[in-house]
């Protein structure tokens, strides 16, 4: 976790830290509710897509022992996000694994992270800059929206983040720091346990810690609770040991792809916000970056004001401490560049969602930026915030409601294959098999089967002229479903017209 919190004299916030001197609705109390409400906002019942019918999947056993055995011999990543999953397997029980139900229990981890991160900052103004910031980052808004381990981790996240922010602002009477060192061992907890990669984030928030506190005061909140930091210690080298071991037993990332210049451009893309301003995912995902041309005019208008607030938000950092700024820097980038070498030379992808806890830094960036801004006179600086919050506003409302930046629908591409079958259509299958379980879409992955969908992954060219030819195809994600290119060619051979397309899918049909 990727913290650079402002470091404050408390000579210079010692007006502000009355809690009387700020507005009611900017309280922890009630910025908690404005965030669950938050939450319930952005969190949908639309359709799964491929990653999230997984974690479905992984919290449809009935006991315990039967989740164990399914997540620890299905060589899935869900094994390497222990926390998670274990919390969605027993949330499961009691409300099903329904769509909104499965999102809506990680989004509820965000929540109070999202309340913190804002209630950190002592002055009033910066906390109703943090606020307004997070209530408008279209990643956030994303993220809520998904049944994956993601939203726990950006939650723990700024829970780390919080607590190094208030306890560097000023020195607090010992019963205050204890409630923020605690808020930093459970963010950090949470990190750790929900994602393996949060266990290479945490390290930066330790190293952030070093670079923050004089050695002095790191000594004497050893001395306030030794067993408490070495049983710490104990439950991060445990987690550390398993995943070690999941490893071992052959879980692993997705290959389909490898590191960049082009995904690292998108991590950054995707956390600042300009996701709702640019095409949708599976759009970006075909055409590169030519399908950016048309959507240049809003990205150019939100890059110039962001631009603005985060040179204001630097200028605030360099100006009250140059080294300390320069320290937490490296701290930040060293984990991005251990992952991104990591994503090149084993050839994984890594996104914005596996690197959450970075976003919390920019969200701190424009924090400050924001409330900087807004203090200044004249109606320009005031220009750039209201610029930059509003469009910020309309990339995150883009993203909960177009259509076009929906998920793979994978409800709706099943709908389409059954009623295909229902008039005793031969259809293939050519996506992913759990989606389909989700679904209820009956599936053969063998041989031809009078009323199931066939399943056809990445099969050569002479297995699929074998086969007798079917009416339909679903096909998504040629990259992971078709990689040799065998099912294009088929459907470009044989004659195949396409009747449907939508997120993620093309449906084809034989010529009559």
């Amino acid at each position: 976790m990727l913290q650079m919190p402002i470091i404050t004299s408390p000579m210079n916030v010692k007006t502000n830290m009355n809690q009387t001197d700020c507005p009611v609705l900017l309280r922890p109390t009630a910025l908690t509710v404005f965030f669950v409400l938050l939450m319930l906002a952005a969190v949908t019942g639309g359709s799964f897509w491929l990653d999230e019918t997984g974690t479905a999947y992984g919290a449809s056993p009935h006991t315990l022992g039967q989740w164990w055995h399914l997540n620890s011999t299905s060589g899935r990543t869900e094994l390497q996000m222990p926390l998670y999953h274990l919390y969605i397997w027993a949330f499961a029980k009691v409300f099903g694994i329904g769509e909104y139900a499965l999102r809506l229990a990680g989004a509820l981890w965000l929540a109070p992270g999202l309340a913190a991160f804002a209630v950190s900052f002592l002055q009033w103004r910066r906390r109703l800059a943090a606020m307004l910031v997070l209530a408008t980052n279209a990643f956030i808004w994303y993220y809520a929206n998904e049944a994956r381990a993601y939203s726990m981790l950006l939650g723990g996240s700024c829970m780390v983040l919080a607590a190094l922010n208030r306890l560097a602002s000023v020195a607090s009477p010992a019963e205050k720091e204890g409630r923020w060192l605690g808020v930093f061992v459970f963010g950090l907890l949470t990190v750790c346990g929900s994602s393996m990669l949060g266990m290479v984030w945490a390290s930066a928030a330790l190293g952030a810690a070093w670079v923050l506190f004089p050695a002095e005061r790191l000594l004497g909140w050893w001395r306030q609770s030794r067993i408490g930091w070495i049983l710490l210690t104990a439950v991060l080298a445990a987690l550390g040991c398993f995943y070690v071991w999941t490893v071992r037993q052959g879980a692993r990332v997705t290959n389909i792809a490898s590191t960049d210049w082009r995904t690292t451009l998108f991590i950054v893309y995707e956390q600042l916000g300009f996701a709702g301003l640019g095409p949708g995912r599976t759009e970006l995902r075909a055409g590169g970056l030519r399908s950016l041309l048309p959507y240049v005019p809003g990205l150019a208008c939100y890059a110039m004001a962001l631009g603005i607030v985060l040179y204001f938000g630097m200028m605030e950092f360099w100006r009250q401490s140059r080294r300390k700024t320069a320290g937490l820097a490296i701290m930040v980038l060293l984990p991005w560049i251990f992952l991104s070498a990591l994503g090149v030379l084993m050839h994984f992808r890594l996104l914005g969602r596996h690197s959450a806890p970075l976003a919390v830094v920019w969200f701190f960036w424009m924090a400050v930026g924001v409330a900087a801004l807004a203090g200044k006179s004249g109606w320009l600086a005031k220009t750039v915030v209201t610029a930059f919050l509003g469009l910020s506003l309309c990339s995150s409302l883009i993203v909960r409601f177009d259509y076009g930046h929906s998920r793979d629908d994978y409800r709706r591409a099943s709908q389409v294959a059954a009623a295909a079958l229902s008039e005793r259509q031969a259809v293939w299958w050519n996506a992913d098999k759990i989606a389909a379980w989700y679904y209820h879409l009956p599936l053969s992955d063998s041989q031809p089967d009078p009323g199931k969908a066939l399943l056809i992954n990445n099969l050569t060219d002479g297995t699929l002229a074998s086969l007798p030819p079917p009416q339909m195809i679903v096909a998504s994600k040629p990259d992971l479903y078709d990689s040799s290119g065998a099912l294009a060619r088929y459907i470009s051979g044989r004659g195949f017209h396409l009747v449907a397309s939508f997120p993620a899918f093309n449906i084809w049909a034989a010529k009559e």
